[in-house]
């Protein structure tokens, strides 16, 4: 898995250069205690999971990702991304190119959350 990956996982694509020397520099800070392969894999999971929170649906509000890398927001607690909503169990996160967020029901597709009135 590549750096792009992971830019591709965060549910927003802005700043691409930025973000990209920021996941290059996290993948590296990280990799200094898990090795290079666990450092990628733990930060590449952590996006995903990260989208598909609703920290992460927030639109305008979702953190450029050079921030979130810079800041190291892949370690985070991941309970503090659904803040006030139940966390679905482990595992059932979904980023994919269908783009699936959690509403707090189930899952629906990112371009149908959006189109929801706030």
């Amino acid at each position: 898995m590549t750096d792009l990956d992971v830019y591709l996982a965060y549910p927003r694509h802005v700043a691409r250069v930025s973000a990209l020397k920021a996941i290059a520099k996290a993948i590296r800070d990280l990799s200094v205690t898990v090795g290079e392969s666990q450092a990628r894999q733990t930060i590449y999971e952590a996006t995903k999971a990260f989208a598909a929170s609703p920290a992460g649906s927030k639109g305008q509000f979702t953190p450029y990702p050079a921030t979130w890398f810079n800041a190291g927001r892949y370690l985070d607690d991941q309970v503090e991304w659904w803040a006030g909503e139940e966390m679905p169990e482990p595992g059932i996160f979904r980023a994919s190119p269908d783009d699936e967020v959690w509403d707090g029901t189930g899952y629906v597709k990112r371009s149908e959350y959006e189109r929801r009135p706030m």
